[in-house]
């Protein structure tokens, strides 16, 4: 692909990257609500893992809905490990983690187009 040829296009891919990203946030959530442990665990600590991740989730993706740079290449190599890691839990866990791995790709592709302008 070609770099893009207007400031318009270009803030198409980190509004795109954004959308993935907070796609990603839901999955997570949705997740953790239906696979949740199945041992009692203190209401503080949900609330503060809740608390977190919207947090991480609405701030990360105004951010790079902005077109933080920075922050797009940054996620990107999180992610790349992220990818590497629940690739390597397929076999053990299933397909869960098989769906995991899927959205990562899917995020990173996103965040790497936006990041370096693909």
């Amino acid at each position: 692909m070609a770099r893009s040829g207007s400031p318009e296009e270009r803030s198409r891919k980190y509004h795109h990257a954004a959308a993935a990203y907070a796609a990603i946030a839901v999955a997570y959530f949705l997740l953790l609500v239906w696979k949740r442990p199945p041992h009692p665990v203190e209401p503080w600590i949900v609330a503060s893992f809740v608390a977190g991740g919207l947090l991480m989730a609405v701030v990360f993706s105004v951010l790079i809905w902005r077109g933080h740079r920075w922050l797009v290449l940054l996620l990107s190599v999180v992610y790349v490990g992220r990818v590497f890691w629940s690739a390597l839990a397929i076999p053990r866990y299933g397909w869960v983690f098989g769906v995991v791995t899927a959205l990562h790709v899917l995020v990173l592709a996103f965040l790497v187009r936006a990041g370096f302008d693909l």
